[in-house]
């Protein structure tokens, strides 16, 4: 299903571009948790030479909760980061000022959460 909602996405986002003239940072706010997701896994995966398109557990929410968080817990971690995008993602789209500080606002938002998955699996990596 992640393929054809990710499908659906871009094309709403592609049709709020052109005719409703939605400023594109604003679909990639909305969309961040996912986007950003998947482009630092693909990422990683590729860059240690593994099969991107294996099977695997090393998204941030399969990380979180191999490092014992509760699913609860990181869905809810989830939502509020998603909470955050959209706040940050309207604001771009009334053009509220400083329009070009919430796109990296939301980056900065979204770096929390591989840098916190890497302190937890730190902590359960003795050395």
């Amino acid at each position: 299903g992640s393929l054809s909602l990710g499908l659906i996405f871009g094309l709403l986002a592609v049709r709020g571009v052109q005719q409703h003239d939605i400023p594109a940072s604003a679909f990639l706010l909305l969309h961040g948790v996912f986007l950003f997701d998947t482009t630092v896994t693909l990422c990683r995966r590729l860059f240690s030479g593994q099969r991107w398109w294996e099977a695997h557990a090393m998204h941030f929410y399969q990380r979180a909760v191999g490092c014992g968080l509760r699913h609860a817990q990181v869905t809810i971690l989830a939502m509020l980061w998603s909470v955050c995008l959209a706040i940050l993602g309207t604001l771009d789209v009334l053009g509220i000022s400083p329009q070009f500080l919430w796109l990296p606002a939301g980056l900065c938002l979204l770096v929390i959460a591989p840098i916190s998955v890497r302190v937890l699996e730190k902590k359960l990596i003795p050395r």
